[in-house]
């Protein structure tokens, strides 16, 4: 998997904070964008995400591609209807090698597991390639290959699409892959806007409890907070 930011708003940090203390002052937005400091941005900042007031995290977005998921994933991507995502069409699309399948890590550390998925995978993409012969339109032939076939996609988000993203697919709860995914996403936006994403993260750090009552998992999350993703 790897996740590559293509382009975001620039100013995005001074943009939010100048939308934030726009509610309560009499002067233009565009002399409150000039005059804020560094400081004065991530107090504001700070506010209005403690204060919940995600609507100003509206205008500034960020686009993303993302290579190599798995179809289950993308599927799981479709559904939060909050993003915007693009994809080729499936015509277009040409599985050269069983190296085009993503492999669950849990598989992986199983050599049985491992063994029978490889062999599985095999005789899918050998299907697969019979039937491209026969004619079959590469879109129908890919109805023999299973959901691990890997994917590339792009996605956009507002800040405030990314930190309800976050609180979801952050969560131990959610599968491994998406999970994954979006820690390497969260790194990427704390990296470029560190003001906004240092308060984002999985729904028991936006509201200090777990919102599924699992307070053995709530409590190891306190610790992944301070280091990288296990």
């Amino acid at each position: 998997m790897q996740v590559i930011l293509l382009s975001n708003t620039a100013n995005a940090e001074r943009i939010v904070a100048s939308c934030g203390r726009l509610f309560n002052s009499d002067r233009t937005i565009s002399n409150i964008f000039d005059e804020l400091s560094e400081e004065k941005i991530k107090k504001v900042i700070s506010e209005l995400i403690h204060s919940e007031n995600y609507s100003v995290l509206d205008h500034v977005t960020y686009t993303f591609s993302i290579e190599e998921i798995s179809e289950i994933v993308l599927k799981e991507l479709a559904l939060c209807e909050y993003l915007a995502l693009s994809k080729r069409e499936e015509k277009y699309i040409s599985i050269d090698s069983e190296n085009d399948f993503v492999i669950s890590e849990r598989i992986k550390e199983d050599e049985k597991l491992l063994e029978l998925y490889q062999d599985f995978v095999e005789k899918s993409f050998d299907l697969y390639n019979t039937f491209i012969r026969l004619g079959l339109p590469r879109e129908d032939a890919m109805y023999v290959l299973p959901s691990s076939k890997s994917e590339n996609i792009v996605i956009t988000m507002t800040a405030s699409q990314l930190f309800k993203f976050f609180s979801d697919k952050c969560c131990k709860k959610a599968g491994k892959e998406i999970r994954k995914l979006a820690w390497q996403i969260f790194r990427e936006c704390v990296k470029i806007s560190p003001a906004i994403f240092e308060h984002a993260g999985p729904a028991c750090f936006l509201k200090r409890k777990c919102p599924y009552g699992d307070f053995k998992c709530f409590s190891k999350m306190k610790k992944v907070w301070t280091e990288e993703e296990k």
